[in-house]
């Protein structure tokens, strides 16, 4: 017997030893902005960003330098992004091939801009190299953005042109990438120039004039959609993807030219699913489609949003399965926000340390407030929030704040904000102390805990009823939200009433 088990061994261990290694790819490097955070291996077929992942290869966490690590299965060439809070975290997405073993270096944008890759398969990414050296994206840039040296739509336009150019012809004198690799990257160059022009739409007047109106600029300035194929194939990168959240958001626009800024953000993202449902079935309308889900958390605050919502999932049709598989996953988080689902419990600490959980208060009314000291219109929401404290000082009802503050210098002056000690807004608060239940999410929007409630404005205000279900995921402000805490108390006080009565008899 001892002979059989002994043989037995040796011939799985020689079957072991014949089967040929999985091949891998391994990525590593240093990321200095995100220190101690969670990572993603993500295949951008899988991926859309500020969405998240339907599928990730794999996951790791940062050192206290930024330092990472991926060892990941890999049995053919597929470009990968690595992903944080649901936004790629690499300036471009990398064409990786089984084998590869290769070191990413990427500065901080508080840095002087540079970018290397070292290690076996680095070669075919030396173009990103070079390009990230034209076009950085660090604080420079940025600020020149949003400077006056623009005084035209025409003058920025000419400067996102001249940038374009310099990356084409880069591109162009560069013999060591594949014909492959280059027509994408061709691509996501014109998809990231369209990007950027569309996006200065958005903020053009604000910069210029500190109006936040919707810039409609001549046919001159728009002429670079049409050196974007609406009909091809290859959505794939995540600036694609990103591209075709701002062209939708851009048809919406002119659709709705000349109704008031009310009606547009009350209106724009069911408009959007009508247009998209009348699309021909392609991998364009399938990108369209899944960027219509980036609205969903400023939808949620009209309450046929879930009807609208569940009219559009139906009727849909995708071009491709993982276009569906995505779209799915990614939408689907929003039904646990639908009135009478159960509120996702989170554990935060207070300012003492202390943890505690949402599902501490079942059984009181809860009015969550998602707000932040950086936020000034949540800092103005304090004197209507203090009124519907008091209001409901005697009743069941508890107010719960959480600050979205991003590191440990911010906790600190949250800590002495909520005091009444804040020298520049201790006034909202006449220098006392803010009443109510007070917890912070390090990291901001980007705090593991909260994720489920989808936030990514403030302030936003949730409305839970005394069994712990939601009523509003983005309920009313203090000022405006007081009858319907009267209306959870009064039906609580009906059903006690019933129960008493029941008993009687």
């Amino acid at each position: 017997m001892e002979h059989y088990l002994i043989l037995v061994l040796v011939i799985s261990l020689w079957g072991m030893g014949c089967q040929p290694d999985p091949q891998f790819v391994i990525l590593e490097g240093e990321l200095p902005d995100l220190q101690n955070e969670k990572l993603v291996f993500t295949a951008m077929s899988d991926f859309f960003p500020g969405l998240g992942s339907t599928a990730p290869l794999a996951e790791t966490r940062t050192d206290s330098n930024g330092y990472f690590y991926f060892k990941v299965p890999l049995d053919a060439a597929q470009y990968v992004q690595i992903t944080q809070s649901n936004y790629g975290r690499l300036e471009y997405d990398l064409l990786l091939e089984p084998g590869d073993s290769i070191y990413v270096k990427q500065s901080s944008w508080r840095d002087d801009p540079s970018l290397r890759f070292s290690g076996r398969g680095a070669a075919k990414l030396r173009h990103l190299e070079a390009d990230f050296r034209l076009f950085p994206k660090d604080t420079p840039f940025y600020d020149k953005l949003k400077s006056k040296d623009f005084p035209t739509s025409t003058d920025f336009l000419q400067f996102m042109d001249s940038l374009k150019s310099l990356r084409l012809e880069a591109l162009a004198a560069n013999d060591t990438i594949s014909a492959k690799q280059r027509v994408r990257f061709e691509q996501d160059i014109h998809f990231e120039h369209a990007d950027f022009l569309l996006a200065h739409l958005e903020r053009r007047n604000y910069y210029m004039e500190r109006k936040f109106e919707y810039y409609y600029p001549d046919s001159a300035y728009l002429s670079f959609l049409n050196e974007i194929d609406f009909e091809s194939s290859s959505y794939e990168s995540s600036l694609a993807k990103k591209f075709a959240g701002s062209y939708l958001t851009y048809k919406a626009r002119l659709a709705f030219q000349e109704e008031v800024a009310d009606d547009w953000w009350k209106k724009h993202l069911f408009w959007k699913f009508d247009y998209v449902r009348g699309l021909p079935a392609n991998a364009w309308k399938d990108q369209l489609a899944l960027s219509t889900v980036m609205a969903y958390s400023e939808g949620l605050l009209l309450d046929s949003f879930f009807q609208e919502f569940t009219y559009f999932r139906e009727a849909m049709t995708f071009s491709e399965p993982a276009s569906q598989g995505l779209f799915d996953s990614l939408s689907r988080d929003y039904g646990q926000l639908a009135p009478g689902m159960m509120a996702p419990d989170f554990t935060l600490p207070n300012a003492s340390g202390e943890l505690v959980s949402l599902s501490d208060f079942k059984g009181k009314v809860v009015y969550l407030d998602f707000w932040g000291t950086w936020c000034y219109p949540c800092i103005q929401e304090i004197p209507n929030a203090l009124k519907l404290k008091d209001e409901f000082k005697d009743e069941n009802v508890v107010f719960l704040y959480v600050a979205l503050e991003y590191n440990e210098k911010n906790i600190a002056n949250w800590k002495q904000f909520i005091q009444g000690k804040d020298e520049n807004f201790g006034e909202f608060l006449d220098y006392k102390p803010f009443p109510g239940i007070h917890l912070v999410a390090e990291k901001q929007f980007r705090n593991e805990a909260i994720q489920p409630y989808k936030i990514n404005f403030a302030p936003t205000f949730v409305l839970i009823d005394q069994e712990g279900r939601i009523q509003k995921a983005r309920a009313d402000r203090p000022k405006e939200i007081s009858e319907e805490i009267q209306a959870l108390l009064d039906k609580e006080k009906q059903d006690q009433a019933l129960v008493i009565k029941d008993n009687r008899y």
